[in-house]
């Protein structure tokens, strides 16, 4: 959850950033995503379902790409590590990411989901996307994990650090990516391109060069998070109030034998 936190923080800090008008329009406009190519679908076989009366999804295979969110049910995406398009795996875990989170979040707005569900196929009803969008989250989750072979825990630390580096990239290039409606198939292409080139390449790639140990240690001594209530629940460092347990980032135990 402190994740999912953090990423909504991220979109709503680089919101002037012109490669995040996607995810800001997600999270705040979905309207503008009408007809719209959502960045990281499947162009071949995606995962795909339909919500039946009694809440359960019953899937079946479609071989097609288009507008809208069309993976379908996170329960019937693959568990293999994927590729769409040019992106690579860790690249599309990540922007899958961003955007379940930002969707998700906005879900808390019903006249916001409302609209949301107009972008989703097959149609989800609306009191149940939220569900619907955690499921992808933490499925892309298990992805990124995988994509970068770490183990989740590792995982989160990296993926903490990639996002401070997106509220920190303020002046990426917005040339040639449009106004990030995405109305065109090569409009999303060109997009995914760029995000990953300026913004997670170089986050990953300072990731890979400090180390996860190295990450840990920077978060436990960096003033800004100590000092900051909000920053050490996002980092784990401190459970939420009324948590049962907590755990400490770098801990091998967990601090608490309660459940969370």
């Amino acid at each position: 959850a402190s994740v999912a936190l953090h990423v909504l923080l991220a979109i709503e800090s680089a919101a002037d950033n012109p490669l995040m008008k996607p995810f800001v329009y997600m999270l705040k406009q979905p309207a503008q995503l009408a007809n719209s190519f959502i960045p990281a679908m499947a162009e071949n076989k995606s995962a795909r379902g339909d919500w039946e009366e009694s809440n359960v999804y019953t899937g079946h295979c479609a071989s097609e790409t288009g507008t809208g969110h069309i993976l379908g049910v996170a329960a019937l995406r693959s568990d293999s590590i994927i590729s769409v398009c040019d992106l690579s795996p860790t690249c599309c875990a990540l922007v899958r990411l961003l955007k379940h989170a930002a969707f998700m979040w906005a879900c808390e707005d019903p006249q916001v989901a409302a609209t949301i569900a107009t972008i989703v196929k097959p149609a989800v009803p609306i009191d149940r996307l939220p569900r619907f969008f955690w499921d992808h989250f933490e499925k892309d989750l298990g992805e990124f994990a995988k994509a970068i072979v770490f183990t989740p825990d590792d995982a989160s630390i990296v993926l903490h650090s990639f996002l401070d580096r997106l509220v920190s990239c303020q002046q990426s290039e917005g040339v040639g990516v449009g106004d990030g409606t995405l109305k065109s198939e090569q409009k999303r292409l060109t997009w995914e391109k760029e995000f990953c080139r300026q913004i997670i390449d170089p986050a990953l790639q300072e990731s890979q060069k400090r180390g996860v140990m190295t990450l840990i240690k920077y978060v436990m001594n960096d003033k800004e998070v100590e000092n900051n209530p909000l920053m050490r629940i996002l980092y784990e460092l401190e459970a939420p109030p009324g948590a049962q347990s907590q755990r400490r980032c770098g801990d091998t135990e967990p601090a608490s034998q309660s459940s969370t």
